[in-house]
């Protein structure tokens, strides 16, 4: 686990590929793992629905910045770096698969108040949804105001989860209202519609065979 202890500094989780079936790696165990196994289930039928795969990263702390001639404001890596760095190596975001996003959500701990960084890296179609000017919109408006409610106490704290749900279900969202696939929209229509029917015709094909 990285440490999360004040003046710090993390590093980017280790998978060297990310499983098709891991959609939320929770580095420094920011969440409890029940709330991050139900995130991870939504967003796998995110992916169904729609074909991205949005990954989100928590980490505790990012890593040094890794310009040498960084000042001493800058002291961390951007995250849309560390974004990136993460999507090249799984082959999602910008430098990989088009239909995908990596989202990472950096807890800052700093004294006398807590800040949260969000870096994103997307795929060349994403790119289409997910404009600067919508992305800014959010992030200002909804995805930091979420997080911001527990700034006087350092992360992970009890706003935590909810600022993570709120960042990533914002992003399905936009990204759902285009492309959420047709077919597979009629396909789920059709197994709910159909399936009560098929149970009362197998019933009825039952009384008839026993009352023969």
């Amino acid at each position: 686990m990285v440490a999360t202890a004040f003046g710090q500094q993390g590093h980017l989780p280790e998978l060297a590929t990310l499983p098709s079936s891991t959609y939320v790696v929770d580095e420094g165990q920011m969440l409890p793992q029940s709330r991050d196994a139900a995130l991870n289930s939504e967003l796998r039928f995110f992916h169904l629905m729609t074909g991205v795969k949005l990954a989100v990263v928590q980490l505790p702390e990012l890593p040094p910045n890794p310009d040498p001639n960084h000042d001493r404001h800058h002291p961390v890596m951007d995250p849309n770096e560390a974004a990136d760095r993460l999507g090249r190596r799984w082959g999602l975001g910008r430098y990989g698969d088009p239909h995908s996003v990596v989202l990472v959500l950096a807890a800052i701990p700093r004294l006398p108040k807590s800040f949260t960084m969000i870096g994103i890296s997307r795929g060349a179609d994403t790119q289409r949804y997910l404009t600067p000017k919508w992305l800014t919109d959010f992030l200002l408006y909804q995805a930091f105001p979420a997080f911001n409610k527990g700034l006087l106490s350092p992360p992970p704290n009890s706003f935590w989860g909810e600022g993570v749900e709120t960042t990533a279900s914002g992003i399905s969202l936009r990204i759902a209202r285009h492309t959420t696939r047709p077919k597979v929209l009629c396909l789920v229509a059709a197994v709910l519609f159909f399936t009560p029917l098929a149970i009362w015709l197998i019933g009825v094909l039952r009384d008839r065979k026993h009352a023969n």
